[in-house]
């Protein structure tokens, strides 16, 4: 029996318990330090490559339900070519009867897997939706947010007044943009106005787990030897003080994760599909191969059979023939003899006549 179907159970098993394992004890971890901000150490702020990377990031999550809704596509697509397959082997009589016990029991694991992959994946692709909802809400108010002194814009509107959380680099515009002097973007990150690669922000598990960790090579870190909260509502010892630079808010981080997990599930689900596809494809191929060549056999013994008939047919005829030859040279032997035999016959009565006559 193949090893196929335990390889795809062991590999979808490990990675569940690793991927949980990982949430519960990486994530928890980080979650609470990704709600606040911290001083930065060495004054370091918000550069260009930071921002653009919190860009890419930002076009990953919004990139998130177009790329769930062709992994389900191609899921579908898959599993319902594989169990057509596995319906054309069942209804071939011929075909069903020849597969071994075990063939059987492995193709029916392999269509409950497909089955199974289907039943779940809508759920899988619902929470991703959702957890890239919450991430690139979260981000784009970070993106709008933290290079801009807020305490100008009183939490109600922009401001056109810049913090000490960002070089100008973070904010500047790489494509020519259009804005006046009291222009409420004006220190905010806009990442349609970012150089980002098409290549980078292509959803999916490489490329998301690719920008996050780049962003944490590039991202301001917090000062360790004395932890300085940002904002309102830190304790009096750990309040940082005015005008310090502070670390990006991370709340977005935690969902950021959960989706590019829940991508990586998809395409490892997507994977298994095809290959339950490629599976069932190479059965029935398999399958009409050996039909093909025991057809094949089947024919050649009949035309051997028919040779040999013809020539049993072939020498009953020719000894047939050779009889009814053997036959008429009796025959004519015989009629020989009687013919004989009367002019024998006929001779001595002719003898006799003259005998008397005399």
């Amino acid at each position: 029996m193949s090893t196929m179907p335990v390889t795809l159970r062991t590999t979808a098993t490990v990675f569940l318990l690793c991927g949980i394992c990982a949430l519960d004890v990486t994530w928890a971890e980080e979650l609470s330090v990704a709600q606040k901000q911290y001083v930065t150490a060495h004054g370091r702020q918000l550069v260009g490559q930071g921002a653009t990377t919190l860009c890419t990031m930002k076009k990953l999550l919004d990139g998130v339900n177009s790329r769930v809704d062709t992994f389900e596509q191609q899921i579908l697509t898959f599993v319902n070519n594989a169990n057509a397959n596995f319906r054309k082997i069942s209804d071939d009589k011929v075909m069903a009867a020849s597969l071994s016990a075990s063939r059987l029991q492995e193709m029916q694991y392999m269509k409950s897997l497909g089955n199974s992959i289907i039943k779940y994946m809508g759920e899988t692709g619902k929470r991703a939706k959702a957890a890239a909802a919450n991430a690139s809400a979260a981000l784009d108010e970070v993106l709008k947010w933290h290079c801009v002194d807020r305490t100008e814009s009183h939490e109600s509107s922009y401001s056109s007044t810049p913090n000490a959380n960002c070089e100008p680099n973070a904010y500047k515009r790489d494509y020519y943009y259009e804005h006046s002097r009291l222009d409420p973007h004006k220190y905010s990150i806009l990442c349609n106005y970012k150089v980002v690669s098409s290549t980078t922000t292509q959803t999916t598990f490489s490329n998301m787990e690719r920008a996050l960790e780049i962003w944490n090579q590039v991202k301001p870190k917090p000062y360790h030897m004395r932890v300085m909260i940002c904002g309102a509502g830190a304790p009096a010892h750990q309040a940082a003080p005015a005008g310090r630079p502070c670390t990006v808010l991370e709340n977005w981080l935690w969902n950021y994760r959960v989706t590019a997990h829940l991508i990586a599930k998809l395409e490892k689900d997507a994977t298994l599909a095809l290959r339950v596809m490629r599976y069932s494809e190479k059965v029935l191929e398999g399958d009409k191969e050996s039909l093909a060549q025991h057809e094949e056999r089947r024919k050649a013994a009949e035309a051997r059979a028919a040779e040999e008939e013809a020539k049993r047919q072939a020498a009953e005829k020719a000894a047939e023939e050779a009889r009814k030859a053997l036959e008429e040279a009796e025959a004519r032997r015989v009629a020989a003899e009687e013919q004989a035999e009367a002019r024998r016959l006929e001779a001595e009565k002719a003898k006799q006549r003259r005998r008397v006559s005399r």
